[in-house]
């Protein structure tokens, strides 16, 4: 990532705005106090193992490489909290790189079973998560995603936990976000996996709900590395609409990771996409790749694009991490990183409280030990799917060679606010 990404924060604004999700007042690390000894008389190992399959390469690196620094220092501060408790045993993580392949996960996930770990931390794209959560359902793991949002994977008592909101509510986000521009024609382009196929299904719903129409969907293979030909279709669409009704009415919605950068090089050749407005997702959102491509880079800032992302509220837990992963980094992290280190948070909680690292008894508490951790997202409390239970989103655009927030939605009221 581009050692120019600098990230303009209105974590003020979003802490405002957001009632009850600040870090516990009573503890330096937001925890609920320590649980009693567990009933169960069960006796940990000295090293609970925790696997984390986690993108390091491949198209969805920006969400992995951020989130490890994340959950490492989740790993150092609950060993810290372990000594303090004057416990006995510690958290060790196994960080395996998925290089974003659902085949290649199952691998890893399958390997960290033959290791006995049960509990995981991941895996991060929704393509993956579908591919393992039979695996995982079948031999009595459980995983938690720091960023898998595919509506679709939205079931209550499956093996999975994903603590960053399911895309129906960046769909009302991103709908929202192009009713309010002006915008009453979108054309979709995006990639076909599970995320990309849920995230377009549930914005087409929620942008239609606002009265706008979109046309026939771009829908294009990730594993590919031209996107010439789906965007010269793309331009036909736009052209088409563009046509019939003023530019100015018109949007195009990019759901992509890193490949998005590809589609507005291309984009840049068509005086048709050229001239409308554009907007993207949590997949590209604050990708600093995007400062070392003029072409994209000016692109993106002639046609005024804008990017949703799951807001991280303002706390001392997660001030404090934002500034000890820039240390890290050399850049300010995603949300994800955020994610990742209350993940290892709620599942070590869960070990805590229980005693135990059977994959079963972890889910039988997890909802409720997440309910009763304020960490770096704030209150992490999980709704009946086991998904985070949050809407609120920061708007971001690019501003010389930076990405600011310049709005945030909020989900319980619908609406946009600036963040002026």
């Amino acid at each position: 990532m581009s050692g120019r990404l600098v990230i303009v924060a209105i974590a003020a604004i979003i802490g405002g705005v957001l009632i009850g999700m600040v870090a516990s007042p009573d503890s330096g690390t937001g925890q609920a106090p320590a649980p009693a000894a567990p009933a169960n008389g069960n006796v940990l190992p000295d090293n609970v193992l925790i696997g984390h399959i986690v993108p390091l390469s491949g198209d969805a690196a920006l969400l992995g490489l951020d989130s490890r620094a994340g959950l490492d220092i989740g790993v150092a501060d609950y060993n810290r909290y372990l000594e303090s408790l004057g416990a006995d045993w510690r958290i060790e993580v196994i960080h395996e790189d998925s290089q974003s392949n659902p085949p290649l996960a199952l691998e890893k996930l399958t390997a960290l079973k033959a290791r006995g770990v049960d509990i995981v931390i991941g895996p991060y794209t929704s393509s993956n998560v579908r591919a393992l959560v039979g695996y995982a359902e079948s031999n009595n793991m459980v995983m938690i995603s720091p960023s898998s949002t595919a509506p679709q994977l939205a079931i209550p008592g499956d093996a999975v936990f994903r603590l960053i909101p399911d895309d129906e509510q960046q769909a009302l986000a991103l709908a929202r976000l192009m009713a309010d521009s002006g915008i009453q024609t979108a054309a979709i382009i995006h990639r076909g996996d599970a995320w990309g196929d849920g995230l377009y299904r549930a914005t087409l719903e929620a942008f239609e709900a606002t009265g706008g129409v979109t046309g026939e969907p771009i829908r294009y293979n990730p594993e590919v590395s031209d996107f010439a030909v789906s965007v010269s279709l793309l331009a036909d669409n736009v052209g088409g609409h563009v046509d019939e009704h003023r530019a100015a009415s018109i949007g195009v919605l990019a759901i992509g990771f890193a490949e998005t950068l590809e589609v507005l090089q291309d984009a840049s050749q068509h005086d048709a996409l050229g001239g409308v407005s554009w907007f993207c997702t949590d997949g590209f959102s604050t990708n600093g790749i995007i400062f070392d491509d003029s072409t994209a880079l000016e692109f993106a800032k002639a046609t005024d694009m804008r990017c949703t992302q799951t807001a991280v509220p303002k706390n001392p837990i997660r001030d404090g991490l934002e500034t000890r992963l820039a240390g890290v980094l050399g850049h300010t992290p995603n949300t994800y990183a955020y994610s990742a280190y209350d993940s290892l948070w709620v599942a070590a909680n869960a070990v805590l409280e229980t005693g135990d690292t059977d994959a079963q008894t972890i889910k039988d508490v997890l909802i409720d030990v997440a309910a009763r951790h304020n960490g770096a997202l704030g209150n992490t409390k999980l709704n009946p799917a086991g998904d985070l239970d949050a809407s609120t989103y920061a708007i971001w655009s690019i501003d010389g060679d930076a990405w600011v927030t310049d709005s945030v939605y909020i989900g319980a009221r619908d609406t946009i606010i600036s963040a002026q």
